[in-house]
């Protein structure tokens, strides 16, 4: 249903998602390609200032995916359903941080909020890595960079370099070894979980 020859973004996320190729770990791409729609309007508040193609691959949507993926992963971390917020869908970026300070007491503004989601998905990358996987499980199957035989996208493939390209730009952006996969210690340093290096034998 959700195939990344039409949604580039969707496809960083099928290869890089902690928990195997998932629809629901990226924003798709075609709600972020008119910046007249209600879906691009409302990631806005997180960052979001460039409609992008819904078939690029490059810097631009590296970045834009794993701003979207930390929001994303956001949602997991204090309990809201996927189809909840913006720009999914309409409990706008503001109300969900005053729906969080309001559970909590605590004081908090989006960007802290996305370093929430962003540490999460860190985490999960560390115990990963632990686990043995590394940049090579970080793929797609052979069949999405071969051309679509029919429908409205008929002869569209991934590009194998692009796609490759984007997602070392992805490592470089989420502060992981783009080699490895495996995220650096400085990143996990700046996220205040620098403990979690002793799991990667860093130090």
């Amino acid at each position: 249903m959700h195939d990344p020859r039409g949604k580039a973004g969707v496809g960083l996320g099928y290869a890089i998602a902690e928990t195997g190729a998932d629809h629901l770990v990226a924003y798709h791409d075609t709600m972020l390609q008119n910046p007249a729609s209600i879906t691009f309007k409302g990631a806005m508040p997180l960052g979001i200032t460039e409609a992008l193609p819904a078939r690029e691959l490059s810097s631009k949507k590296a970045a834009q995916y794993a701003l979207l993926e930390s929001w994303s992963s956001l949602g997991k971390v204090i309990g809201f359903c996927y189809f909840g917020p913006a720009p999914r869908s309409f409990i706008q970026v503001d109300e969900v941080v005053n729906t969080v300070k309001a559970a909590t007491g605590w004081d908090v503004t989006v960007e802290e909020l996305v370093r929430v989601g962003e540490r999460a998905t860190n985490l999960a990358r560390v115990f990963n890595v632990r686990e043995g996987f590394s940049r090579k499980d970080d793929v797609l199957p052979e069949r999405l960079f071969t051309p679509l035989e029919n429908g409205a996208l008929v002869g569209v493939a991934l590009s194998r370099d692009e796609f490759e390209q984007t997602m070392t730009e992805l490592y470089r952006i989420k502060g992981w070894d783009p080699t490895t996969g495996a995220p650096t210690v400085e990143r996990l340093r700046a996220l205040g979980i620098e403990w979690a290096a002793d799991m990667l034998g860093q130090h």
